[in-house]
This record gives structure tokens, sequence and C-alpha cells, in this order.
């Protein structure tokens, strides 16, 4: 455990570097390793094998923190990738879990609960704070997109935000831990009035679109923006087809319904147009979300079949 506080303790540190310099130290570790390969069965190499692992072990866990990749992922890899992410960090050769070291119980990434929060302020080491908290409302945010693209851009914007002040050193770590703490709390809050609204998953996602610029609420009812954001819903998801997103056609008629749907209600004519592009993007996002789910109901088909298959031979 003592060895593991000291890896901790070393990823706080180079957290607190410009990312240059952060940069130079992986690469100078990488440079090390290899240096040190090519003497490690020698009496100094052995000797330096200890704190040469060090610096390995600080590196891996950073780079397995940061979790990026060069190449292209599908959705559900990436998806796949953060909950590994959120859950262990590699420490050395063993896999160690990032909230045990750090004292904390394991979060539930749909609800950042405000004792988690709080335990979270009482972390000493403040800059791996910041990157944990980064990274788990990264995670959050990710899955917010996949079923509600305003909302997930607004948190999107109001992360960035508070991390480029951070970048910059307009605030400290402490006070960025505050502004992501209380982002946190925002998207529970949000989440407890979509509960509220009585809405599905698809109607909220249509009823944001629709209210997105906040002047619509000044001309119309919030019974009616439902009503409207049901009728999409509907009108929509009868008229989806797997592949209707590569045929003009198809994306035109989209538009028509909407267009129809907005002029029925007497929807402020000034604001039809941006909410008509926003309302396209959620239905593209919504066709997604059903192909994605009719591949993976194909996926889970074909593996039974092959599963009876291999029993049946």
């Amino acid at each position: 455990m003592q060895r593991i506080r000291a890896i901790t303790a070393g990823m706080d540190f180079v957290l607190s570097m410009e990312e240059k310099e952060q940069k130079e130290f992986k690469n100078t570790v990488v440079e090390l390793a290899k240096a040190h390969s090519l003497c490690a069965s020698t009496k100094e190499g052995r000797a330096a094998a200890l704190e040469v692992s060090y610096f390995k072990a600080v590196k891996a866990s950073l780079v397995k923190l940061e979790n990026k990749s060069t190449n292209r992922l599908s959705k559900r890899e990436i998806e796949h990738r953060i909950n590994q992410l959120l859950q262990k960090t590699i420490i050395s050769e063993e896999v160690i879990d990032v909230f045990d070291t750090l004292g904390l119980e394991r979060p539930n990434i749909s609800i950042l609960s405000d004792e988690f929060l709080e335990e979270v302020r009482s972390i000493k080491y403040k800059n791996l704070a910041v990157e944990m908290l980064k990274k788990l409302l990264e995670g959050k945010i990710k899955a917010i997109e996949k079923r509600n693209l305003v909302k997930s851009e607004k948190f999107s914007e109001k992360l960035e935000k508070a991390l480029k002040k951070y970048k910059n050193q307009a605030i400290t770590n402490v006070e960025v831990i505050e502004e992501l703490i209380n982002l946190a709390k925002e998207i529970q809050k949000a989440r407890e009035e979509d509960i509220s609204l009585g809405l599905s998953e698809d109607e909220i996602a249509f009823y944001d679109a629709l209210t997105a610029d906040d002047a619509v609420k000044l001309f119309m009812s919030d019974d009616v923006l439902k009503q409207i954001a049901h009728e999409l819903t509907e009108a929509i998801r009868s008229n989806i087809t797997v592949d209707w997103s590569k045929r003009t056609m198809a994306r035109a008629k989209m538009r028509i319904i909407i267009k129809r749907l907005l002029k029925k209600y007497n929807y402020p004519p000034k604001q039809a147009e941006k909410a008509m592009d926003i309302v396209m993007k959620q239905v593209e996002k919504m066709c997604e979300n059903e192909v994605e789910e009719l591949d993976e109901d194909d996926y889970i088909t074909t593996e039974l079949v092959a599963e009876g298959r291999d029993e049946y031979n």
C-alpha cells in the first residue's frame, strides 16, 4: 500500500506540471526504460531497477488515466473503455483500484451522490482529484449524449470552460474541483427535473431541442411544448427506417413532418429555423440509437445461434 501511495503522489505531482512538461516527463520515462533494458542484468542496472520501475508505473498510470487512443473506436468500444477507466488503473504490472487507493467508494456514474462529491473535496492529491472528476463527468456526459444532444452539448461546454480556466491557471486546482462538483450536481438536478416532466427519454430530448432557445417559453406553455415533443416522437418513430439517414427524400420527409407540427402549434417563427436544425440532429441521433439496438440484437441472435450450433455438434 505504501508503494501504491507513492505512485499516486507521483501522478499528482506530474499532473501539477504544464502540459508540455507532462509530455516531456512521459517521453523521458520511455527513453529511461529503453536505456535500462540494455543494462538491466548488470550490477548498476539491478541497483536502479526499483527507481526505474517507479517512474514507469507513474507514467503507465497517467497514460491509463488519460484513456487516449489513436485508433478509431466504435461507440460501444469507447463506452466500454470509459467504464474500465472508472473502475481501474494500471500501476506497474498490477491492476489497482483508484478509488480504493484514494480511500473512496466506487461511485455509481449514473448518480454522482453528494456524499461521494464531498469525499472528493477532502482528497489529499488535488490534481489527481481533478483528473478523476474530469473522467467521471466525461463518462456521464457521454452517456447523456447517446439520448440527448442539447443537454450533452450544454454540459460539455461547461466542463471545457472550467478545465480551460484551470489549464490557463486562471483558477487553482481547489477552485476547479468546486466547479466540477457544482457541474456534477447540476447534471443530477437536471435529471431530477426531467423525471418530473413525465416524458420518455426521447420526448425529453425533443422537448429540450424545442426549448433550446429560452425565449420559446415566453410564447408557449409547458403543456403545449410537451405535446409537440410527444407527437414528434410518435411521428418520427413511425417513419424511421434503418437507412433513412442515407436517403435525401427520407430526410426531406422528416423535415416536412417537423415543420407541420411546429406550424400546427404556432411555434414562434423566429425560433423555428433553429429548432428545426436542432430537432433534425436529435432525429439523426434517435435513428443511430435504433440502428445500434438492431445491430446489438442481431449480434446477440448470431451468438445464440452459434452457441446452439456448437452444442448440437
